[in-house]
């Protein structure tokens, strides 16, 4: 049987620490303190949306939108706020959209029978179609961070947010809801055979409306962090965090099958992509190499993730 332990050895945690050893090797500022910070400031960025992603995929499903949903809470958030209304209802009305966006992308998969992926994908064409509609192309901006702001995405030292912080709080909260509860187990076995659990008296139906909702509020949590650190945020904000989300999942061990995941491995594969990212521009490398980079990691990762599968079987 398949072992995500031992993925996370030899898949994350071997690749990681070599790359680290390596661009340490070329560049002497790379094991900084500044340079950590930035790294894990980088990282929180997507990495909340990425535990989304993960969460959904161990569920058996995929959501093309978070990216659309990311820029469009965030949008909301902000046009909510240059109003006068109350940052913290505008943070829960946001949240409220990111919900919905999921409940609407659970009953078009559920009760229609349409394939997440193609739900997504045009849930994502939607609603960026909206955004453009909406901004006309222009970004959304605030002058100065507000309180709640300040707590969503605020600076706790030189170049480290807050947002560090909300990314690390969801991602224990899910490693504690999928290994030590009820629901966890029903996550888990909907994703690996949704009949076989639905037989076994788990209501798979329930269990996928609170993945795809989930998702969809982290999304939009993830938006709204976004623009508290930056107090502004484009129409264009998002684009392909959709594919990077999911590489990043498939780097961390998640079967695209559903049914098997870490939420463990989903934090230091993000944090290897980050590393990637900082560490290229540091030893002189061309950013533009990122995506392959990026490509040869994810190509490496499922190759591991195949042999241990045949080893284990």
């Amino acid at each position: 049987m398949y072992k995500i332990h031992h993925y996370f050895l030899f898949g994350v945690l071997v690749p990681f620490i070599s790359l680290v050893s390596l661009f340490a090797i070329f560049s002497s500022d790379f094991l900084t303190l500044t340079t950590w910070a930035s790294i894990l400031a980088s990282a929180s960025d997507i990495g909340i949306i990425v535990l989304g992603v993960t969460l959904l995929l161990i569920g058996g499903e995929f959501d093309l939108s978070v990216g659309a949903n990311f820029a469009l809470s965030g949008l909301l958030f902000g046009s909510l706020t240059l109003l006068g209304i109350n940052s913290f209802l505008a943070l829960i009305i946001a949240l409220a959209i990111g919900a919905c966006i999921g409940l609407i992308n659970a009953a078009c998969t559920v009760f229609f029978k349409i394939p997440s992926f193609i739900v997504t994908l045009g849930s994502m064409l939607i609603l960026r179609s909206l955004i453009l509609l909406y901004t006309q192309g222009l970004p959304v901006s605030v002058e100065d961070a507000n309180g709640v702001m300040q707590v969503l995405a605020g600076e706790l030292s030189q170049n480290l947010l807050s947002s560090f912080i909300w990314w690390f709080a969801i991602g224990f909260y899910l490693i504690y809801l999928l290994n030590w509860t009820k629901l966890g187990n029903h996550i888990i076995a909907t994703g690996n055979n949704c009949d076989s659990a639905y037989l076994s008296g788990i209501n798979t139906i329930r269990v996928k409306f609170f993945c795809f909702v989930c998702c969809g509020i982290i999304a939009a949590f993830s938006g709204v962090t976004q623009f508290s650190h930056l107090n502004s945020i484009s129409p264009i904000a998002g684009e392909q965090y959709e594919l990077y989300a999911i590489a990043a999942t498939v780097i961390g061990g998640t079967s695209l099958k559903g049914g098997q995941g870490s939420i463990i491995s989903t934090l230091l594969a993000t944090l290897l992509l980050s590393t990637v990212d900082t560490g290229i521009v540091q030893i002189g490398v061309s950013t533009y190499w990122y995506r392959s980079f990026i490509g040869l990691i994810l190509i490496f990762a499922m190759t591991i993730n195949v042999y241990l599968r045949k080893s284990d079987s």
